[in-house]
């Protein structure tokens, strides 16, 4: 008996010393929430209310960042980004939208959107809960890591060209497994073999062909971030480098933003284009990057709170409150195999979309609602 206390008591230690619990500050805290109530009650601007939201969750992010994968603040941060960021760029700069418009007035949208936003938020940064990376991997032995590596990526392989031969449920089961050469390159970038980068590089090499082929970079974009992230924590940074390093990364994802169209229109009229000498084409002071269409393109991309707004104008004038309908068929479905649930709702989120939004979309795309476009339309 007083062994198995010994061992639980030893397991709960271990798991203290890699978690990181501690949540955001409370001054960060109090301030998210007080900005959520100063949009709902719009007794002042909305720009500033927006940019004191960003600047807490940027600096909550930034805290975690050497630390390990900060899913918590990350999350929070692209809610920001794409809740009241984008929109707020979209009500101030004079550009033509069209459908991507926003479907109501500023103050009705935030009024909404800035309390719900700060909430969600605000909850997330309570729980604050992550990995301490280096406390993990102390007395972890590494000396097959490269040994597992290679196994997974011949593995991913495998089901990559499988993938391509099989139809079905199976084609998307082998598209997972193949998946598994980022996990390869994870184990590549933690061993201690002296070529473990160009090791992790060659295990990505595939991702990196195949969207400069294709002109698709997001895909790229999300595992570079995740590799990153876990390279990144095997050491604490200065906070001024932190913060460089975010704005470069800012530069980058804008940079392959307003270049993608002009990329893409290459690559279908047959040509090669090198995409650093067409950045530097874009980016350099008075470069296209910088006139209407490409910067109308970036806050587009960044924007949701057009689909959000589109909920709002259309429910409940032409589509009545789902009262959670929607939520319950999330659980259910994602419960529940077809053969036993006719009604299980596809992938992609068109079908919400469509209902809730009152707008249409392709077959092909996959648009979800959001989850402030959920809460509005089952609750208002």
């Amino acid at each position: 008996m007083s062994t198995s206390n010994n061992w639980k008591n030893s397991r709960l230690s271990w798991f203290r010393h890699v978690i990181e619990s501690r949540s955001a500050s409370a001054f960060g805290l109090a301030l998210v929430v007080a900005m959520g109530l100063i949009g709902y009650t719009q007794v002042v601007p909305n720009a500033p209310v927006v940019a004191v939201i960003f600047l807490v969750i940027l600096y909550e992010f930034q805290k975690r960042l050497d630390q390990g994968v900060p899913l918590l603040q990350l999350t929070s941060l692209l809610a920001v980004l794409q809740w009241i960021v984008g929109p707020i760029l979209n009500y101030s700069i004079n550009y033509s939208y069209g459908r991507y418009s926003m479907y109501v007035d500023e103050q009705t949208y935030f009024q909404f959107a800035l309390p719900a936003t700060a909430a969600y938020v605000a909850l997330m940064l309570l729980a604050g809960v992550s990995i301490k990376q280096r406390n993990l991997f102390q007395g972890i032995n590494r000396s097959h890591f490269v040994e597992i590596g290679v196994l997974l990526n011949i593995a991913a392989l495998a089901a990559a060209y499988t993938a391509d031969r099989v139809g079905g449920s199976l084609a998307f089961l082998m598209h997972l497994i193949s998946q598994l050469r980022y996990v390869g390159a994870l184990y590549f970038l933690f061993s201690k073999n002296q070529l473990r980068l160009l090791l992790a590089i060659a295990s990505c090499s595939p991702l990196v062909t195949r969207s400069l082929g294709s002109g698709m970079f997001h895909d790229l974009i999300l595992w570079i971030a995740i590799l990153f992230c876990f390279w990144f924590a095997q050491r604490k940074w200065k906070f001024q480098l932190k913060i460089i390093i975010l704005v470069v990364a800012a530069f980058f994802l804008f940079s392959i933003q307003v270049i993608k169209q002009d990329y893409r229109q290459q690559l279908r009229l047959g040509k090669s284009p090198a995409i650093f000498p067409l950045i530097c084409e874009y980016v350099i002071p008075g470069g296209k990057a910088w006139s209407d269409v490409p910067l109308s393109l970036v806050v587009t991309r960044l924007n949701q709170g057009w689909i959000i707004s589109a909920v709002m104008k259309n429910v409940p004038a032409h589509e009545p409150f789902a009262n959670g309908q929607t939520i319950k068929d999330a659980f259910v479905s994602s419960a529940l195999p077809r053969f036993l649930y006719k009604d299980k709702k596809t992938a992609g989120g068109r079908d919400n979309f469509r209902r809730y939004t009152g707008l249409d979309i392709q077959d092909s795309t996959s648009m979800a609602i959001s989850p402030l476009g959920e809460a509005y339309a089952n609750f208002g």
